[in-house]
């Protein structure tokens, strides 16, 4: 890393561009609020930790709602790099655990990557020169998704190219290892509820299974011709709605009508490669992937979810 700098770029918005000196593969926020504002970004095989957050001048509370918009032009984001980790290969998959916090000793930090090698790293740290690595081996593919249980983080999910979906504890033994019909693509617990997990499949497929017999709950299908499927997503606002995006389009079931999506709209005529719902709002994002040295592209939508009448 060669280092960050906050640049102002109009009305209402900050940013801090930092300058790596290799090709950044994924970039993955902490999703829990023990550790909300931590950032990993796997550049080639290099795992760079930080720290984002936003100046505020001293000021009273009044002042600084006041002054909202004039701090972030003013003052932006602030990149803290905390610690880099040699990943073994290229990393392409991260993942936090919800036990990562920053808060009172002795602090935690814990995350798992997925490297080219077809290994899964987990990584525990309490930034006080306490270092542990965790290898896990069974994927005979790339591993292509991981993601921590969010209640306590005690087992990690995981996706291949070898059409199997694992499940690993926290020593690192496998528990689970569910057949899929085509490679893995994507994984996620809900957050709602943590005893379902989300598989999406390259072939079309999305599966939720239960955590505690791992039986199918429930199976969905993207119907042709949208493939391949790139990533599903839950929605924090509503259990039954998932969402995908596959070939050009995105996707959204309402799970208690039926398999079949009730909504498809165009994405990126490129082929959109990921999917995002927002945690406070029925705003969903999909992401194109472009030839390695063209400028890529994000597309903003609103839904509004399947069982909210239309006059609520």
């Amino acid at each position: 890393m060669r280092g960050a700098s906050t640049m102002p770029v109009g009305a209402g918005g900050a940013s801090c561009v930092v300058q790596l000196e290799e090709r950044v593969h994924v970039v993955e926020f902490s999703p829990f609020p023990r550790s909300a504002g931590l950032i990993a970004v796997g550049c080639g095989a290099l795992i760079t930790l930080g720290a984002c957050s936003l100046q505020i001048r001293p000021g009273g509370a009044a002042e600084e709602r006041a002054a909202c918009n004039r701090i972030v032009e003013e003052e932006g984001l602030v990149f803290t790099r905390m610690k880099s980790y040699e990943g073994g290969a290229r990393v392409h998959a991260l993942a936090w655990s919800p036990d990562t916090h920053l808060g009172p000793h002795p602090q935690m930090i814990r995350f798992c990557s997925a490297t080219a090698d077809k290994k899964i790293r987990v990584y525990r740290s309490d930034l006080q020169g306490s270092e542990e690595v965790q290898e896990l081996e069974g994927h005979n593919a790339y591993v292509n998704a991981v993601a921590f249980e969010p209640t306590d983080g005690h087992l990690l999910a995981s996706v291949s190219d070898d059409n199997t979906c694992r499940i690993w504890d926290d020593s690192g033994d496998q528990q689970v290892c569910l057949p899929l019909l085509s490679p893995g693509a994507s994984v996620c617990w809900s957050s709602a509820e943590p005893d379902k997990l989300l598989v999406g499949e390259r072939g079309g497929r999305v599966q939720v299974y239960s955590t505690r017999s791992w039986a199918t709950l429930l199976s969905l299908d993207c119907g042709a011709p949208s493939r391949p499927l790139m990533m599903a997503d839950w929605s924090p606002l509503d259990p039954v709605s998932v969402g995908a995006v596959a070939g050009a389009d995105w996707l959204l079931w309402d799970s208690s009508r039926g398999s079949w999506p009730v909504e498809r709209k165009p994405a990126h005529l490129e082929g959109a490669s990921q999917f995002r719902v927002d945690c406070g709002s029925c705003i969903i994002a999909t992401v194109v992937s472009y030839p390695p040295g063209a400028v890529g592209a994000v597309r903003w939508g609103a839904y509004l979810p399947p069982q909210v009448p239309l006059d609520g």
